[in-house]
């Protein structure tokens, strides 16, 4: 979209597209640190007594 956008001089187009790239990225950072983020909870919840 981003691209295309910017070929077709669609300036919406195109910053739909940037913000659709950026939301994508966050989305796939928060995916690949869920794992160690529910570790460390679990971690921390192992030491409550």
């Amino acid at each position: 979209m981003w691209a295309w956008g910017h070929h077709s001089g669609g300036h919406q187009a195109e910053a739909n597209g940037k913000k659709g790239a950026v939301v994508a990225a966050g989305a796939a950072l928060g995916l690949g640190a869920a794992n160690g983020i529910v570790q460390f909870f679990s971690a921390l919840g192992e030491q409550v007594q």
